[in-house]
């Protein structure tokens, strides 16, 4: 029961990751593996035609399978999902649209590191267990 009204709290968000895993991340145009941790869906996507990797859209994180080693980009991209599950509905206009707002201005990510956002899911990732990789790896 608590697994559900938290999946209702991001209804937004995890609706809109089911959408792109239905028809951005197709059998025709990408390879993903799926890892779960912790009620969280790890894709692992290797996508020929597809212009998103590594992002988080409520409980579902989408990561190229090379950042898939780095656990500095799986803690980061874990405490997004921490983020989300804090702010529900509000986590759109108050974490994505500003992120995505300040990502056209700034595309390469110079900046990237000290923008709020980013400092919001270090700290939410640093109370979780230390290696999330070992712990994917455990679950499969």
């Amino acid at each position: 029961m608590k697994r559900v009204l938290l999946w209702l709290w991001q209804f937004p968000q995890n609706i809109i990751a089911l959408i792109i895993i239905k028809f951005i991340y197709t059998d025709y145009n990408s390879y993903c593996t799926l890892k779960k941790v912790n009620g969280v869906y790890f894709y692992s996507t290797i996508c020929r035609s597809c212009f998103m990797d590594d992002f988080t859209l409520g409980d579902y994180i989408f990561i190229s399978a090379d950042s898939w080693l780095t656990d500095i980009k799986l803690r980061k991209s874990y405490g997004y999902v921490l983020s989300s599950r804090i702010l529900g509905p509000l986590w759109i206009p108050l974490i994505i649209v500003p992120r995505v707002i300040y990502a056209y201005f700034d595309p390469v990510g110079y900046f990237q590191r000290k923008f709020f956002t980013e400092e919001i899911a270090k700290k939410l990732s640093k109370k979780q267990p230390q290696s999330l990789i070992n712990e994917t790896e455990s679950k499969i």
